[in-house]
């Protein structure tokens, strides 16, 4: 008993900040003491180095009190009590004074699964648009190019980002974050592949600041290499579709409704105007009927000009005017002969060079 009190003091000793570390955690650069919550990501966690405690304002991870190392353990990994002691007194030790012997907190597997946390998979998102734009960006910016999309202005204005090397990705991933942090972002399939496993063009959603979503846009050329060729994208697994450009519109006002981001792109440079949303794919009506479109006066639909594009538009005219009867709905065609609307910013490309 004595011999495992003393593993028990052993453990509290281990410092606070290291141990955060340990779950993935860095500290606020704007304050101090704060660090990113592990558990919802946000800079709400409060550190009292004086007493090696600490407490999250901004979720239940510490159930409203300050807890020591043993605790925040227990609590992020939901382990027990006697696994936790074990696990931060198995730490690497060094020679060094106290608050520098501990150099790490071996992770380990969880017994749980992560329930998915927004706050937390926009963190993992942002993490991997970094490494990504670490990367060579070329052949992200001869994909947009080519269609007539100036790759500065999609990639700084609204973060579109070619990963060339996914596996150096998710190699980075991985070492930062937990395997059930990984799943529940969507960001592996359901044998555990990372879901974007050749080279593609990143689209972010954003929701505010967070990134709620991401689409793994395929080039042409690439279509039926690495998918079935009618495969024109790659989405999250699991994680519900959102629709592209929500953060343009205001309330009161109009908006553009297109099929896909590379068309409400098309649209923004043909029209010179930022209010156009992206519906996910004809099979998504249901991503449209959310409360921000309700908030909209009038909402233009530019479905493409085929079969499905037809009856896409005239389901969603009639679901939209059933849900939100006070939002005028207009049905619009593409001129003729164009398809949709990266044909036509290729065409007045054309004509104008």
């Amino acid at each position: 008993m004595a011999e495992f009190k003393a593993l028990i003091e052993k453990a509290r000793q281990v410092r606070m900040e290291v141990v955060l570390e340990s779950l993935g955690s860095n500290s606020s650069e704007k304050e101090r003491n704060k660090w990113h919550c592990p558990a919802h990501g946000g800079t709400s966690f409060h550190v009292w180095p004086e007493s090696n405690r600490g407490q999250c304002f901004g979720c239940n991870l510490t159930s409203g009190r300050n807890v020591d190392p043993l605790g925040l353990l227990m609590a992020t990994r939901r382990i027990g009590f006697v696994e936790a002691v074990e696990q931060l007194t198995g730490v690497v030790r060094t020679s060094g004074g106290q608050n520098n012997q501990v150099q790490r907190v071996t992770k380990k597997r969880q017994t749980k699964r992560i329930s998915p946390c927004p706050e937390m998979n926009s963190r993992i998102y942002y993490h991997l648009f970094n490494i990504a734009s670490g990367q060579d960006q070329s052949a992200g910016k001869i994909y947009l190019e080519g269609r007539g999309i100036p790759w500065e202005w999609a990639h700084s204005r609204f973060g579109l980002t070619w990963l060339q090397d996914p596996k150096i990705a998710f190699d980075i991933l991985n070492d930062n974050y937990w395997n059930e942090e990984i799943e529940s972002s969507g960001l592996v399939n359901s044998r555990g592949g990372f879901g974007y496993w050749f080279p593609l063009l990143l689209v972010p959603y954003f929701d505010g600041d967070y990134i709620v979503d991401i689409e793994g846009l395929i080039k042409k050329e690439d279509r039926g290499r690495n998918m079935n060729e009618d495969v024109k994208s790659l989405a999250l697994k699991g994680i519900p579709r959102h629709l592209w450009g929500l953060n343009h519109i205001s309330k009161g006002g109009e908006a553009v409704l297109v099929e896909g981001v590379i068309d409400a792109l098309s649209v923004m440079r043909l029209t010179g105007e930022e209010n156009v949303i992206a519906v996910p794919g004809v099979g998504q009506i249901e991503k449209v009927l959310q409360p921000k479109i309700g908030l909209l006066a009038h909402l233009r639909v530019l479905a493409d000009r085929d079969e499905h594009g037809e009856g896409f538009s005239k389901q969603l005219r009639d679901q939209l005017a059933f849900k939100f009867p006070n939002v005028e709905i207009t049905l619009n065609r593409y001129p003729e002969g164009l398809n949709d609307a990266n044909e036509w910013l290729m065409k007045k490309t054309l004509i104008a060079a």
